[in-house]
């Protein structure tokens, strides 16, 4: 078979093959969303994408309303001085 920019067919085929695993293993239990600005969702929109994320995606959900803050491989990630507080006050226990 000839070869595509010097990747056999094979090694493509092996890579997709890689990817489609990692993709199937992603444990969304872990994962978080969050409204990129930071603050509350407000009005029936953003209460139905909250309700949505945590009913049907079965995610976290942070804002700056929460009470806990986003854990990102160790980092604190916090949208509000509250979530911030909770940090220090974990790191003093």
């Amino acid at each position: 078979m000839p070869e595509i920019y010097g990747v056999s067919h094979k090694m493509l085929y092996n890579v997709g093959r890689s990817v489609l695993r990692i993709l199937l293993e992603i444990n969304y239990s872990k994962s978080v969303a969050f409204p990129l600005h930071g603050g509350k969702m407000n009005g029936s929109d953003g209460q139905q994408v909250k309700q949505y994320v945590i009913t049907e995606l079965h995610m976290n959900w942070f804002d700056s309303h929460s009470t806990g803050y986003i854990k990102y491989r160790g980092y604190p990630i916090w949208f509000a001085t509250h979530q911030r507080d909770v940090y220090t006050s974990e790191l003093l226990e």
